[in-house]
């Protein structure tokens, strides 16, 4: 299903945690999201150096 919004809180986040798997799970939250996504605790590896 979809939801109007979405909260994604990533959490407690390490390179050992970064697969194939865990990339789909973000993709699966982030098609959810018919209006707005809301990114908690965004790990570093997935915030852009010039932001």
């Amino acid at each position: 299903g979809q939801w109007k919004s979405v909260f994604l809180d990533q959490g407690y986040f390490t390179d050992e945690m970064l697969s194939l798997d865990y990339l789909r799970w973000l993709y699966t939250a982030f098609t959810r999201a018919s209006e707005q996504l809301y990114l908690v605790n965004l790990a570093k590896p997935f915030i852009p150096e010039d932001s």
